[in-house]
């Protein structure tokens, strides 16, 4: 029986038109939880500040994500114009903020000289997801007291960025299966699809998302590598 392409272009259409529309109904109320959320941040005291910043940024990783949706947009443009390493970086350590102290646990930045202000290859939306998961993850098999390391480098031309923990590793026969859908490392509670999301947004970009090896027993290390952004001629 010979394939249908029009049915296909009709169904794809058809889906185009739903996600533009939900990305459409989104952006309003999103907008409008993200003014009253800056207006309600300006005029608390610096006590009570940073819980309504890590709602801020969450609605902004929100914001972003629904960016996504909207099959029109241009690829290349929206790495471009959607935000900075640095933002992605931010918006991380805050959305992860609340986990790292319920653990007891440290997150700290390193790396450098490096220019934040480049564009974010995937895009700030998807870098911060990225990154959060990676973070979740190496916070959730850290013992409290520990600290976890966010390394951020460019390096010839591309971002190598490192998340470093001190639990309890991954065993070598679950290097690669760990980035399977719904495999998870270890009795700790999880989806098991978090690596596997992380990995398929890097390797869109032409990046690469790997488990660095080390000693049994002296933590995990995650390595991302990403394509620079060369700026428009």
């Amino acid at each position: 029986m010979p394939h249908n392409s029009a049915g296909g272009d009709d169904e794809f259409h058809t889906l185009s038109m739903v996600l533009a529309r939900l990305e459409h109904e989104l952006r309003s109320p999103l907008h409008a939880a993200s003014g009253f959320a800056r207006l309600l941040r300006d005029r608390l005291s610096d006590e009570h500040r940073g819980l309504v910043e890590a709602l801020c940024a969450a609605i902004d990783q929100i914001a972003a994500l629904v960016d996504d949706l909207n099959p029109a947009t241009d690829v290349a443009a929206a790495a471009l114009s959607a935000g900075t390493v640095g933002d992605a970086v931010g918006r991380a350590l805050i959305l992860v903020g609340e986990q790292a102290g319920a653990g007891e646990v440290a997150v700290v930045v390193s790396g450098g000289p490096l220019d934040v202000s480049a564009p974010a290859t995937l895009g700030v939306g998807r870098l911060t997801q990225v990154l959060v998961n990676l973070l979740t993850n190496a916070i959730r098999h850290s013992p409290p007291g520990s600290q976890v390391t966010l390394e951020v480098r460019q390096v010839g031309g591309q971002w190598d960025i490192t998340v470093t923990d001190r639990g309890p590793g991954v065993l070598p026969a679950d290097a690669q299966r760990i980035f399977e859908p719904f495999v998870r490392s270890g009795p700790r509670p999880g989806t098991g699809l978090g690596l596997a999301i992380a990995r398929s947004m890097v390797e869109a970009a032409g990046g690469s998302l790997e488990l660095v090896a080390t000693p049994p027993g002296v933590g995990a290390s995650f390595q991302v590598l990403l394509p620079g952004i060369s700026p428009a001629t």
